[in-house]
């Protein structure tokens, strides 16, 4: 007997502990209640992007009020993002990663439905995108256009710094180099007639005044080229035909990249573009000269070069035409286009290693125009195709026979400014991207291309505008 009532008592207390800790703890996974939309819980959003989800539920029951809870975890603590059914807020959190979870409670039970959780990723309010450096009433602007969403900042140095940039200016560039081991550059630099300033890529925060990155002062009255070695151990800037080198990443140990160097000795006159290897060596074309001259890293010196191609076409040491326009094309190898005595060339420079120098070619143009206007030059990645712009219009170069033929013509009253191809995301190598400018006020184009490099029919041109007098457009990759 005795026994029996102890066995009566240990299930009554059960009993009373379970009840009280589903009291305590009322979570139940109901699995009625799902999350349909989206259906991938990996959200990857930039700062000022709207982070929205439409959650659809399940087993509910349409007499009654529910509440809704949407919490943001950051270690062990959570912050209420929103008590509504559905999350549609601006992203203003700081750059980080976070988890987000979605709780629907009906209040007569207390019950709480559990969402899966949602892993969100914040980067900077500018992860990828264009700088359209344009003047507006004399005054510069490093605009960005958000390729993720087509959003546009048109003044957000002046916006985030709270300061006032009255120097006009001579180009926006890019100097965001990643690398997936050897550390990245993530700057942006904005190039004055009164000199350099720096601004961090992620945030636009300001780095560096006028002029900090160099011994002595500088100012700037052409466009000029950036670039880093493969292993971004050094970076170059061409300016007014002239290089400079400042120091790298050092194998991603290093973040002081001291200042620019003198500029490196020698007669030349260096084309605005860096042709970096997939190694230690650079090179630069010398229009003066007609030659390509290399730099080794952490060498501060030019010396020149000599490998001829094996079908006995060039000797890169002894080109002997003047380069007009350079990119990236396909294999990491470069397109150019070249110019001689009012003929044109495309050449297929192949610098990537020596030995593949010796498969370099070039074409003789049959068809080329306007080249006394010349404005710009992009060349896709994905195939050696390159195209040139005119004041007024586009053209497409078939690297393999020549061919030039128009793709593109403004209406009159605008002029193009800059020529760049896209190079990443969907649409990458299908988007030409167009500077134009109407007097002082100034447009992005964007139109669409084909397979076969021609202008799609099926896709309508997007335009930005609202910029002003536009000088270049640069990309600035994700880093």
């Amino acid at each position: 007997m005795k026994s029996i009532n102890f066995m009566l008592a240990f299930f009554v207390v059960l009993n009373f502990w379970s009840c009280k800790e589903e009291k305590f703890q009322p979570y139940k996974d109901i699995e009625e209640i799902s999350v349909a939309s989206p259906q991938d819980t990996a959200i990857v959003l930039a700062q000022l992007q709207n982070l929205v989800i439409r959650p659809q539920l399940k087993g509910t029951n349409p007499n009654k009020q529910y509440t809704y809870q949407w919490r943001l975890y950051v270690g062990e603590s959570y912050q209420i993002l929103a008590a509504t059914k559905d999350l549609d807020i601006k992203v203003e959190l700081a750059v980080d990663d976070y988890t987000i979870q979605f709780l629907a409670t009906d209040p007569t039970t207390d019950i709480k439905a559990i969402s899966q959780l949602y892993s969100l990723k914040v980067t900077g309010a500018f992860p990828e995108g264009w700088l359209v450096g344009n003047n507006l009433n004399g005054k510069g602007q490093m605009s960005f256009i958000r390729t993720a969403d087509q959003q546009v900042f048109y003044n957000p140095i002046a916006d985030i710094n709270g300061a006032a940039y009255p120097e006009k200016l001579v180009a926006a560039v890019s100097a965001v180099v990643p690398t997936a081991f050897f550390g990245s550059f993530k700057q942006l630099f904005y190039f004055t007639e009164n000199g350099l300033r720096v601004f961090d890529a992620e945030t636009m925060l300001q780095t560096m005044d006028l002029n900090e990155y160099f011994y002595n002062s500088k100012s700037f009255s052409k466009i000029p080229a950036y670039g880093a070695n493969a292993y971004n151990i050094d970076q170059y800037l061409i300016h007014d035909g002239e290089v400079y080198a400042a120091n790298g990443t050092d194998f991603g140990s290093n973040t002081d990249f001291g200042k620019f160097s003198d500029r490196f000795e020698g007669d030349y006159s260096m084309f605005p573009f860096v042709f970096p290897d997939a190694a230690f060596t650079t090179y630069f074309y010398d229009n003066k000269n007609k030659r390509f001259m290399s730099a080794t890293y952490q060498g501060r010196e030019l010396t020149i070069p000599s490998r001829q191609t094996t079908n006995g076409q060039y000797n890169i040491n002894n080109i002997q035409k003047t380069m007009l326009g350079s990119d990236l094309t396909l294999s990491d190898n470069y397109l150019s286009l070249m110019e001689d005595g009012g003929q044109a060339y495309i050449y297929a420079f192949r610098l990537k290693s020596t030995s593949s120098i010796l498969g370099g070619y070039y074409t003789q143009l049959s068809g080329a125009q306007e080249l006394d206007q010349f404005t710009g030059f992009a060349a896709a990645s994905d195939v050696e195709r390159g195209y040139y712009s005119s004041k007024s219009k586009i053209f497409k170069v078939s690297a393999a026979n020549g061919i030039v033929t128009e793709l593109y013509r403004l209406a009159a009253g605008a002029e193009i400014a800059d020529l760049k191809m896209l190079k990443s995301g969907p649409d990458a190598n299908r988007q030409l991207v167009i500077a134009v400018n109407r007097g002082t006020v100034g447009e992005v184009h964007c139109i669409f291309l084909n397979e076969f490099g021609d202008i799609d029919s099926n896709r309508k041109e997007i335009v930005y505008t609202g910029f002003g007098q536009i000088t270049n457009i640069s990309y600035r990759k994700a880093s």
